[in-house]
């Protein structure tokens, strides 16, 4: 359905969020707001055919949420417990960023990965973005 194709990024604003599996993983971006907490993220996993590819059978998974510059660091480890698989085939994670990473604009790299494996099964930039309020 559309609603579940698109996800909330603040409100009355959509953003489709597609990414492919495993040995076809590319960029995919997650868009974020400044200070937005308590707002899931969900990322539909596609094959490089448009197939969905569904979750369950991966087992445990683990979003990381990482800086870029001056060195990768952790900043936001979501484990299995924390994360939401849905869609109608199953193909649909969702996690929720917390206030460290909302904490202001930035650029991070996130990564989806089998527990028991350690195999990424996608990955791309995570960007918190600035969104303008009516002024006071």
């Amino acid at each position: 359905s559309a609603a579940l194709a698109n996800q909330t990024v603040s409100p009355g604003l959509y953003q489709p969020i597609f990414g492919v599996a495993a040995a076809e993983a590319t960029a995919t971006i997650v868009n974020c707001i400044v200070g937005e907490t308590g707002v899931a993220k969900t990322i539909a996993v596609m094959d490089a055919d448009g197939n969905a590819v569904p979750l369950a059978g991966y087992g445990d998974l683990r979003v990381i949420i990482e800086t870029l510059k001056p060195r990768k660091v952790d900043v936001q480890v979501i484990e299995n417990d924390d994360l939401t698989i849905g869609g109608t085939d199953g193909n649909e994670l969702s996690f929720q960023p917390d206030a460290t990473v909302l904490a202001k604009e930035a650029q991070y790299s996130y990564a989806v990965r089998q527990v028991s494996t350690g195999k990424v099964l996608i990955q791309g930039p995570l960007i918190v973005g600035y969104a303008p309020e009516v002024d006071s």
